[in-house]
C-alpha cells in the first residue's frame, strides 16, 4: 500500500465524538447500577425466602413437639392483601429483622388485651408494601393452638421517635387496654429515616386451629 492510498483511508475515519464516549458510558454506568440493584432486591429476597423456609420448619417442629430448643418464635404472620406468610420471631434487633418480622418483647403477647406490635424491614419478601394495605384487609395471628383475625382500621406515617403507636392503647400512652390490637411498622416510603409506616388492625375473630383456618385466608 502506497502512503498516498493509506492518507486517504486514514482521513475516512471520522474522528470520534467526546460526546458519544461520554453517553455510552453514563449508558454502561446506568445499566450496570440497575443490574446491581435487582440483584440486591432479587437476591436479598430469595436469602429471606430461604430463612423463612427454615424459620418454618422450625416453627412447625416446635408445633408437633418434636423440637423445644432454640429461639422464641411466637407465631406466624399471614397478609393476604400482600400475599405475605411469615414466620414471626422475637426481638426487634438488626439481626432479629434480616430475615424476619420481629415481635416487640415489651408488647402485648398475640391475642392478648392490648398492643402486640411487630416490626419489619422495608424490603422484598418483608414489609416493602406494607402502606399498600388499606382499611378492611385482615391481618392474620397463627399461634400454635389459635388463629387470631385483625382488620386494619388505620395506616398512616409517624415520626420515629413517636413511641405512642406501641402503646398498650395506640396513641393513648397510659390507658387500660380493653381489646387487643396488632400493630406493624416498617420503615417510611424512599427510605426515610425520620418516619415510620404503621398500620393498626383490632381483633375481630379468635378460633381454635381445631376449627380450620378462617375465611379471611381463602382470599
Amino acid at each position: 500500500m502506497d502512503r498516498e492510498t493509506r492518507d486517504t483511508r486514514l482521513r475516512a475515519v471520522p474522528p470520534t465524538d467526546p460526546r458519544h464516549v461520554v453517553q455510552e458510558a453514563a449508558l454502561l454506568v446506568a445499566v450496570a447500577l440497575l443490574l446491581f440493584l435487582g440483584y440486591q432486591d432479587w437476591g436479598k429476597a430469595a436469602t429471606i425466602g430461604d430463612r423463612q423456609s427454615a424459620l418454618d420448619r422450625e416453627l412447625r417442629a416446635r408445633w408437633d413437639g418434636s423440637a423445644t430448643a432454640g429461639a422464641a418464635l411466637p407465631g406466624r404472620l399471614h397478609i393476604p392483601a400482600l400475599e405475605l406468610r411469615l414466620v414471626v420471631v422475637e426481638g426487634v434487633d438488626r439481626a432479629d429483622l434480616d430475615h424476619a418480622p420481629g415481635h416487640y418483647p415489651r408488647s402485648a403477647a398475640p391475642g392478648e388485651r392490648g398492643n402486640t406490635a411487630i416490626a419489619g424491614n422495608r424490603t422484598k419478601g418483608l414489609f416493602r408494601d406494607l402502606d399498600e394495605l388499606r382499611t378492611g384487609d385482615p391481618m392474620v395471628f397463627e399461634t400454635a393452638t389459635e388463629w387470631l383475625v385483625y382488620a386494619v382500621h388505620e395506616v398512616r406515617i409517624a415520626h420515629r421517635a413517636d413511641a405512642d403507636a406501641l402503646a398498650p392503647v395506640p396513641d393513648l400512652p397510659g390507658e387500660i387496654p380493653k381489646t387487643s390490637v396488632l400493630t406493624l411498622t416498617t420503615s417510611a416510603p424512599k427510605r426515610d429515616p425520620e418516619h415510620r409506616t404503621v398500620v393498626h388492625g383490632a381483633l375481630v375473630e379468635k378460633r381454635s386451629k381445631t376449627e380450620g383456618p378462617p375465611a379471611q385466608l381463602d382470599r
